[in-house]
């Protein structure tokens, strides 16, 4: 119990605090990309200090270089947890493709805008152009930015079919797509499997409020994040076809949790 009090009272602790720096921030920095970019670095720095607070180990392998200039990464990954936000940014400063409703709420919504999340809402055909070229445009621009393209978490017990209506748009922008490969290995000392999952991993018709009980009860968590050979893209390229070249590429690093 104390625990997870200690856990929650550091989370918000760091969370107000980068609220206050990003706010300021804001004030003194005019131009938007540089906002951005202090704004996505401030988020690589807060998710890793909360990671260490809930005891999550990150170890990334398989970096790669930076891509050349005038390109950014269309960086795909599997989705398992809510924490696998904190876990990308962790390891590499990101813009984050997000659901619309994650902005709703008054704390975590205000948490993301500040760190220059970009939103969309998959229920909204009428919006999709639009939210195309807003991804477009932070891929031309030179940022790198992630999409969770199964659109849901999962009981990481495999990788779900990809939404492929948002890869247009690093199409039109002739970016590269990274994918990576997000596997939870172990909690409290012990292998992830079927029996112990539910103490890390969201998903189903799980209640937040338990699964947030549980996480902060939880032991030591290791997670790896496994980045893989990227691709190039170029206009007139199939979104269907890219979509599953990067998900056949996380699908032979995805350790199953039976």
């Amino acid at each position: 119990m104390l625990k997870g009090i200690s856990k929650a009272s550091g989370f918000f602790a760091r969370a107000l605090a980068f609220i206050a720096v990003a706010s300021g921030a804001r004030l003194v920095i005019r131009d938007p990309r540089r906002q951005r970019r202090f704004a996505i670095r401030a988020v690589s720095r807060t998710a890793a200090g909360m990671l260490r607070g809930f005891g999550v180990g990150v170890r990334a392998v398989n970096l790669p270089d930076r891509p050349p200039a005038g390109k950014a990464y269309l960086v795909v990954a599997n989705h398992a947890c809510d924490i696998d936000i904190l876990v990308m940014a962790s390891v590499w400063p990101v813009v984050f493709v997000a659901a619309a409703d994650m902005g709703d709420s008054a704390f975590i919504g205000t948490l993301i805008r500040l760190g220059g999340v970009i939103f969309v809402d998959r229920r909204r055909k009428s919006e999709l152009q639009s939210e195309l070229h807003k991804i477009q445009q932070v891929l031309e621009e030179g940022f790198d930015t992630v999409l969770f393209p199964e659109g849901r978490t999962s009981n990481g017990f495999s990788v779900e079919p990809f939404k492929s209506s948002l890869f247009q748009a690093a199409i039109d922008a002739e970016a590269l797509v990274l994918p990576v490969c997000v596997n939870y290995l172990s909690v409290g000392g012990k292998p992830l499997t079927a029996a112990n999952r539910d103490e890390v991993l969201y998903y189903g018709d799980m209640e937040f409020p338990d699964h947030l009980r549980r996480l902060l009860a939880a032991g030591q968590i290791e997670v790896e994040c496994r980045f893989l050979q990227p691709f190039p893209l170029a206009k007139g390229d199939s979104r269907k076809a890219i979509a599953e070249r990067a998900r056949q590429s996380i699908l032979e690093q995805h350790r199953p949790v039976c």
